[in-house]
């Protein structure tokens, strides 16, 4: 037998979708064909109902992961903003010092107690300590920052929110999106290598359906990873 859908018209002239299926019959008298026709909109609807779940299920899911992935540079650069506010509360101290020894560097001799004040400031900041981590801490915050901003532009590129509409998209670059914004999904399980061709030419293709099934594919490959592990 055949089977295809095909758009029917109504008597009012709306078109609805349709189902028909043909199958030869074998009588005495001759084959005949028998043809079923089936108004398919309901199904249709049912099956757009399940797919707009399964995807708002995939959405919470990625945002969960997208949540951790933030997580995790937010906290560290909250905690090198705190040690710089610790860090500038004890380099005050020895700031107030060296304000009042360069106040006094026009009398001759310079006070003695101003000197030694400069030393003992210097030791309760542990000023040599400050200089070697205070560097660290601000580049590690520059770092984190950079993550976020690139989890966040990812996640742009990624969404493409309404676009529905074919355009030349950077395939390179949506596939770099969608690595970030699912790499919570894959960090754990295996290691992602890119090779991506500089010459690739964009491609004409809707951006939120592509990522979609690179999304699909990264997401079933770490789990086919994680069942072998686990196996």
């Amino acid at each position: 037998g055949l089977c295809r859908e095909v758009m029917g018209r109504r008597k009012d002239g709306r078109e609805f979708p349709m189902e028909i299926a043909v199958s030869e019959v074998p009588l005495d008298s001759g084959p005949i064909l028998v043809g079923i026709f089936r108004d398919t909109t309901e199904r249709r609807q049912l099956e757009s109902q399940l797919i707009q779940a399964q995807k708002m299920e995939s959405v919470g899911q990625l945002a969960a992961g997208i949540a951790h992935e933030i997580n995790t540079p937010t906290q560290y650069v909250g905690d090198n903003l705190r040690f710089l506010e610790d860090a500038f509360r004890d380099l005050t101290g020895l700031l107030a010092a060296c304000r009042r020894l360069r106040n006094a560097a026009d009398q001759q001799p310079i006070p003695a107690e101003l000197v030694r004040s400069v030393v003992a400031a210097s030791e309760v900041a542990d000023i040599e300590y400050l200089i070697d981590e205070i560097p660290k801490a601000i580049g590690q915050s520059l770092d984190g920052i950079g993550r976020v901003t690139k989890i966040v532009l990812s996640m742009k590129d990624f969404s493409h929110p309404g676009n529905e509409a074919k355009q030349a998209v950077d395939l390179n670059r949506a596939l770099e999106s969608t690595l970030t914004v699912c790499r919570n999904e894959w960090k754990y399980l295996a290691e992602a290598v890119t090779d991506f061709d500089p010459d690739l030419p964009m491609v004409t293709c809707l951006p939120g359906e592509c990522n979609q099934v690179f999304l699909n594919l990264l997401i079933n490959a770490a789990h086919a990873i994680g069942d072998k592990l686990a196996g």
